[in-house]
This record gives C-alpha cells, sequence and structure tokens, in this order.
C-alpha cells in the first residue's frame, strides 16, 4: 500500500492539474469504493489482495495531497492551517469511531462465517459517503457561479 501511496501522490497532483482538485478526489474514491466491493467480494488470492492494497494506495493518497489544495481554493492561503485542522480533528473521530466499529462488525457477521462481507460494504459505504460529501462540497463552492458541477475549480 505504501509504494501505490508514494506514487498516488504525485500522479494525483498531476490528475488534479487538469480534472479540478475536488473532481479528482471524486473519481478517485468512487473508483476505491468499486475496487473494494468487487476485489474483497470475488478475488481469493494473494495476489489479488495485494493488487488491490497497490491500487487502493495510488487512489487513496489523493486525500493526503490534494486536500491541501482544495482547501487553499475555498478557504485563501491566510487559514489553511486552521483549516486543515479542522478537517484533520474530524477524521479522527471517523478513526476512533471506524476501527472498534469495524471491529465489532467482523466480530458479530464475519467471524462466524469466516467471511469478510460485512466490513467490505462497510468499507464501501464510508467510500460511498466520501463521495456524496465531495460531491456535495463542490455543489456549495460553485452554486453562486454558472459553472457546472464537473468544472475545473
Amino acid at each position: 500500500m505504501n509504494v501505490g501511496s508514494t506514487t498516488g501522490r504525485i500522479l494525483a497532483a498531476y490528475v488534479s492539474d487538469g480534472t479540478g482538485p475536488i473532481n479528482s478526489c471524486i473519481v478517485a474514491y468512487a473508483i476505491c469504493a468499486v475496487l473494494i466491493v468487487v476485489v474483497m467480494l470475488a478475488v481469493k488470492s494473494m495476489a489479488g489482495y495485494i493488487a488491490l492494497a497497490v491500487i487502493y494506495g495510488m487512489l487513496c493518497s489523493s486525500y493526503v495531497s490534494i486536500t491541501p489544495l482544495v482547501l487553499t481554493n475555498i478557504f485563501g492561503p491566510q487559514v489553511v492551517t486552521t483549516a486543515a485542522g479542522i478537517v484533520n480533528m474530524w477524521c479522527s473521530v471517523g478513526v476512533l469511531i471506524g476501527n472498534p466499529s469495524q471491529g465489532a462488525i467482523y466480530q458479530r457477521f464475519d467471524r462466524p462465517v469466516d467471511s469478510f462481507k460485512a466490513i467490505t460494504f462497510w468499507g464501501f459505504t464510508g467510500l460511498v459517503l466520501s463521495v456524496l460529501s465531495y460531491t456535495f462540497l463542490k455543489w456549495l463552492v460553485i452554486r453562486d457561479t454558472h459553472q457546472h458541477i464537473w468544472s475545473i475549480l
């Protein structure tokens, strides 16, 4: 996953130049959501899981490399550090809630049947909520302009 993350951070910056930072996050997270469901439910080999880790690492690293650009575009360079701190505070809430709840879901639903279906759908749901949140953010940013939802911003 780290190899993919390193490559993804560099590539995400170039992709966001052409597509816009919010748009590239929306597309990256949508692809991650589909990958999680397809690979975790269909693939049963270690090679498939390794491929998922590398590709997922490349796509989800857009959060690390593009979030400062999104915050700068929305709030301005003067307050980007404050905005980044607030974003990271809310992410910490997700981490504090997400990991124990995922463990509880695994213990309750997946461990007795020796599968990963319930936590796969839990991860898929989280990524879909991310896509919806970024889409709502994009709508908030462009709602008073004459730009369309996929415009570069």
